[in-house]
């Protein structure tokens, strides 16, 4: 755990300090907080802020405008590993015993221990001190890592007193370095020397020095003569080992010049960082006397546009490197050695290659690169597949092989796919592979890539891939894997059996923790180790089975029944009831009856009680009527619509809670007669009396009375008859 305070771009508060001692302070917080970093860094500060914490272990100040330092400004005693003074307007540090700092390892109780003392890092570079005169409080810094300097002048006694310390890295700023005294770095004990060079005549003296004082060094904002390089040797001793030159704009011509003279050096590793190439003719061939372990040229760019482009790519691919890197550099294509290569390492990486790389001519691919064992493209323009395959199956050692972060492709229409024999180690991980990508692989593979791709399943042939251990699926949008996703714990923990009862698990890169569901949500985040699904939700045809059968099934019940039951019926009855419930009572009684009883009806029936007793019937209107009134016959119980009105009838009756229905059998009508559909009028019939019409002429007259009684009819009339 780190604890980070950054203050940039905002003034100091008492809140911010405060927030820093409760932090480091915090007897919870004490032992598990490993760095405090505070940055004053661009504040216009012209001093060091007062009040700093005794926890505050990397303390930036640069781009400021401190001038003087003194004992007072840490008189907190801070366990300082990183301060940083770098572009300030420091003059002189007299007054500033950096002495003081070293005795607070002494000073400070445990359990923080001096470990948390030493100081890593200290930047003094691009001030204004006047000369380079290390004071003896540097001999103090005995963890002092890494120091960066710079003066007007410098001379033979600057560095006496860090003489005894061993650095990991001096850092010169010598851009406004006006006299150097030569061998004034012979003193000086580090691994790796950076120096930002003044492009003035003092440069070759102090390249001088730094060759024959340190294995590993840097040289930035070099001369487009480089003449530090092209004069290196005439000059003195080499000791370096490794250059790197950075920031450097120069001829096609003095580059290659420069490489030649460094291949005649001690150096092995040689690297070119943010180089722009001008007047790319009269280049000078490769001198190939000496083989080096390692070169590089990172963000290199060409100012012409027309010029003889193989040149630059064949100077390239032939040099005498075991590792050779070009990258992040917009080349569009490499040429092949033209003799047997020895690089082992090729990283063409994050540049604008095409399919079409090393090919000689469309029918001859490349046959020089048969000592090569690590291939980098990643970051290309790589789009297809097989084409890119067509183009390496010649490198016989090549083992190792990165296409990640490209856009390809592949299909069985672009043809089988032929890697070199070796091949163990494959990454095609951030391309838009499906699993197509599975038929185009090389039977010697071990390690596979293919995270972030668009494969959703895992074809079940896998197993011809029989060396295959590592498998990263991580980031796809997996659906399915061999058989389902309810075997992929035993697809990776027990794949292939082998002889004498020896079982070898496939191991999937990042697993578990790499693979997490994102849908259905409410699986959402959680590991896929966890995850299960059931047989029937990755079998189509079971779950559609599963749905269709019962489905139907209660369609095809339903059906029968509703048959069965009439209702159909029912239902158009509970509509008009529906419809008919709100209306108000205007009659009486409604009169049910059928058709071919409508002659009594009209002749006997409606004469007698309207004329003679002032009620008002209504035949069609059962909503407003108080009573009704059903003529059965057999004719009466063969029709459907009279059957409608006594359902409607027998609903009234019970919304109204009152007996309103009134049953005359103007015929003899056995309950056997009546068809079972009709089981409402047959249970209406069991338990009520019924009023039967009389032939005889004197029993009318009793029938009519009794009629009358039901029908209530001495309620009060209304005010006009219906017609």
């Amino acid at each position: 755990m780190k604890c980070f305070f950054s203050f940039r771009k905002m003034k100091p508060s008492g809140l911010w300090l405060l927030s820093v001692y409760v932090m480091c302070f915090h007897p919870s917080l004490i032992l598990a907080i490993k760095r405090t970093v505070v940055n004053y860094s661009s504040q216009n500060l012209s001093s060091v802020p007062p009040g700093l914490k005794p926890c505050t272990e990397d303390l930036d100040l640069s781009l400021n405008r401190i001038q003087t330092l003194s004992a007072k400004d840490f008189s907190t005693r801070p366990r300082l590993y990183f301060l940083n003074l770098s572009w300030n307007i420091l003059e002189d540090m007299d007054a500033f015993n950096f002495g003081d700092l070293g005795s607070v390892a002494q000073q400070t109780p445990e359990p923080l221990g001096p470990t948390c003392l030493k100081r890593d890092l200290l930047d003094l570079s691009s001030n204004l001190f006047s000369i380079m005169a290390l004071g003896r409080e540097f001999s103090s810094l005995k963890q002092l890592q890494w120091l960066g300097l710079s003066a007007k002048s410098i001379s033979n006694q600057d560095f006496t007193y860090i003489a005894n310390l061993t650095l990991k890295t001096l850092f010169i700023n010598a851009n406004s370095l006006q006299t150097y005294d030569e061998n004034s770095l012979k003193e000086v004990r580090s691994e790796k020397a950076i120096i930002a060079l003044s492009k003035s005549n003092l440069d070759i003296a102090i390249t001088v020095d730094v060759f024959a004082a340190f294995k590993e060094v840097k040289f930035t904002l070099v001369d487009s003569g480089m003449k530090v390089i092209q004069e290196m040797h005439p000059r003195g001793i080499l000791r370096t080992v490794s250059l790197e030159i950075s920031k450097v704009e120069t001829t096609w011509k003095v580059l290659t010049s420069c490489v030649n003279t460094i291949l005649q050096s001690t150096i092995r590793q040689l690297s070119f960082s943010d180089l722009t190439m001008t007047k790319m003719e009269d280049g000078i061939p490769l001198s190939t006397s000496r083989m080096l372990d390692f070169f590089s040229m990172t963000r290199a760019s060409v100012t012409e546009f027309i010029f003889n482009q193989k040149k630059l790519y064949d100077f390239f691919i032939n040099m005498p490197a075991r590792n050779v890197s070009l990258t992040q550099t917009p080349i569009i294509f490499m040429t092949c050695p033209l003799t047997v290569s020895q690089n082992e390492v090729l990283d063409l990486s994050d540049c604008a290659l095409t399919e079409n790389v090393f090919s000689v001519d469309p029918d001859t691919e490349c046959s020089t690169l048969t000592n090569l064992v690590k291939l980098v493209l990643k970051g290309n323009n790589l789009k297809l597949l097989r084409p890119l395959t067509s183009r390496i199956p010649l490198m016989d050692s090549l083992q190792y092989i990165d296409l990640s972060q490209n856009t390809l492709t592949y299909s069985e229409e672009q043809g089988k796919c032929i890697w070199p024999p070796k091949v163990v180690q494959l990454d095609l991980s951030s391309n838009g592979f499906d699993q197509s990508v599975f038929k185009c692989l090389p039977d010697s593979i071990r390690i596979l890539n293919l995270r972030s791709t668009r494969v959703t399943t895992v074809p079940s042939d896998l197993r011809v891939l029989d060396d295959l251990r590592v498998l990263d699926l991580m980031d796809n949008r997996l659906l399915h894997l061999p058989t389902s996703l309810r075997e992929f714990t035993t697809l990776i923990k027990d794949r292939v059996t082998r002889p004498r009862g020896e079982t070898l698990g496939l191991t999937l890169g990042h697993w578990p923790k790499g693979y997490r569901c994102s849908y259905p949500e409410s699986w959402s985040n959680s590991l896929l180790e966890d995850f299960y699904l059931p047989e029937i939700s990755c079998n189509a045809w079971i779950l559609a089975i599963t749905i269709l059968i019962p489905t139907i099934t209660l369609i095809v019940a339903v059906s029968l029944l509703c048959n069965r039951l009439d209702v159909p019926w029912y239902l158009k009855m509970i509509w008009k009831w529906t419809r008919a419930k709100h209306n108000g009572l205007r009659f009486h009684a409604f009169v049910s009856y059928s058709q071919k009883n409508a002659d009594w009806v009209k002749s006997e029936f409606l004469p007698k009680l309207e004329g003679n007793y002032g009620l008002r019937n209504i035949l069609r209107c059962i909503e407003q009527s108080r009573s009704c009134v059903f003529v059965l016959s057999s004719h009466f119980v063969q029709s459907e619509w009279c059957h409608y009105e006594l359902y409607f009838a027998n609903h009234q009756r019970v919304t109204r809670g009152m007996d309103s229905i009134i049953l005359i059998l103007l015929e003899p009508l056995p309950l056997y007669l009546i068809p079972s559909k009709y089981y409402q009028l047959k249970a209406m019939m069991s338990r009520r009396t019924n009023l039967e019409w009389p032939p005889e002429g004197a029993k009318q007259k009793l029938f009519w009375a009794n009629l009358r009684a039901a029908l209530q009819a001495d309620l009060p009339s209304p005010p006009e008859r219906e017609e």
